[in-house]
């Protein structure tokens, strides 16, 4: 009997938070990429304790009523792993400030390109896209 092997070599849990038509996203210090705030999986975490620690790091912020949004699989910026992106929705609790490995907090919607604003792929290919189809973001 063969092993089973994951189709994808890493989670990545982000939040999708959208406010006055306009998604939430953070970008890194020393990094040019805007994402949504979030990270990778420890081994030792479940998807809610690893978004609960990333956005607490990130933002400084709790978050409740946690619920899934998106999953799906793409290949990483460079092409050399394959991610998996789990997405939720929660209620942040306080005020979101920048944690100490973020350099900007910037709320972007679908004109990003025009703002010369660097998004990454799951939020390029996959969230504005679905977004816009659902009339959420402009």
């Amino acid at each position: 009997m063969k092993n089973k092997q994951k189709k994808y070599d890493l989670t990545w849990i982000g939040l999708l938070e959208i406010k006055n038509r306009k998604i939430l996203m953070t970008r890194e210090k020393g990094k040019n990429l805007f994402q949504l705030p979030g990270g990778v999986q420890k081994e030792d975490e479940d998807y809610e304790r690893t978004l609960e620690r990333e956005i607490k790091e990130e933002l400084g912020v709790e978050i409740r009523d946690i619920k899934i949004y998106d999953d799906f699989i793409l290949p990483g910026r460079n092409e050399d792993a394959l991610i998996r992106f789990l997405i939720y929705t929660a209620e942040i609790v306080g005020k979101i400030e920048a944690g100490d490995e973020i350099e900007e907090i910037r709320w972007v919607n679908s004109e990003y390109e025009k703002e010369s604003i660097d998004i990454g792929n799951p939020t390029k290919l996959r969230l504005m896209p679905r977004l816009l189809r659902e009339g959420v973001v402009d």
